[in-house]
């Protein structure tokens, strides 16, 4: 029994031993980790300040490579009805040569292409600073170009890019579909947000849904009276409009198995007169 009882604790012994140094071991590698990550730390410290000085040097190369150092533009509406606005520039040049005219060419889009270019004379404020004004359509969308030219020379820059009709046309947010479907009842939903932009020209005045088998518009739903309303906030309006309908009353003639054929569309407009329209969903 006492040669036991010693083997026994010989073995606790032995075993207490092999975790301390275990421990000590572990200590040890977790410091080495913990060395390592700092470095690992600094190093990714010193690469973002590289970055940083890289970017900023970068920065400054490009603004004394700009010709045209200080821009802005204004936008108002001419009318209500926003068929126009009246778009000022004013710019500032870092040099001009000797007897150089300034000028302002301004590109109508048509389907992203520039289809014409357009001059526009500019007006010298003070120094190297110009403006000019136009009255310009909401129907297209354009690009301006500032150029300088004597009888040795022609410099081009571009001014800006203004989408003043996809920014018109491009403010209404839609969801549309018909939430459940089967043989006897159908679920119509839709959802419009607006924003108007704090412009009661640009609220939303009417809306109805559309209903389509294979293009050809079955069923026109007005949500105008129907539609729950709300404007959370100065400058968005929303509009839900949810209904049940009999199968037979939307689809008539139209088997259930053909409903894959079937699309719903919201066309919405506002006091301007201008229509907006979704995507035409399928169920």
């Amino acid at each position: 029994m006492k040669k036991k009882e010693m083997g026994m604790t010989i073995a606790i012994a032995v075993l207490l031993i092999l975790n301390i140094i275990t421990g000590y071991k572990l200590r040890e590698i977790q410091n080495s980790i913990s060395k390592v990550s700092s470095s690992v730390n600094n190093i990714d410290g010193k690469i973002n300040g590289i970055y940083g000085t890289v970017s900023n040097t970068i920065s400054e190369v490009r603004k004394e490579q700009m010709w045209i150092v200080d821009k802005d533009y204004d936008i108002i509406n001419v009318e209500d009805q926003f068929k126009e606005a009246k778009i000022t520039f004013n710019w500032t040049f870092r040099e001009l040569g000797k007897n150089e005219k300034v000028y302002v060419l301004y590109g109508e889009e048509n389907n992203g292409e520039i289809e014409k270019w357009n001059k526009i004379e500019s007006t010298h404020i003070a120094g190297l600073n110009y403006k000019t004004e136009i009255d310009l359509s909401y129907d297209k969308n354009y690009e301006f170009q500032v150029v300088a030219e004597n009888a040795n020379s022609k410099k081009t820059e571009k001014l800006e890019k203004i989408d003043l009709y996809d920014q018109l046309m491009n403010r209404m947010y839609f969801e549309e579909d018909f939430q459940s479907m089967n043989n006897s009842e159908v679920e119509v939903y839709a959802r419009i947000e607006n924003f108007y932009r704090d412009l009661k020209a640009l609220k939303i005045k009417s809306a109805k849904v559309n209903i389509y088998y294979e293009e050809k518009l079955l069923k026109s739903i007005d949500i105008t009276e129907m539609a729950e309303k709300e404007s959370p906030q100065g400058d968005i309006d929303k509009w839900e409009y949810r209904n049940t309908f009999k199968f037979e009353e939307l689809f008539k003639n139209i088997n259930f198995e053909e409903s894959d054929k079937v699309k719903i569309q919201i066309i919405a407009k506002d006091y301007t007169g201008r229509e907006y329209k979704s995507k035409l969903e399928d169920f």
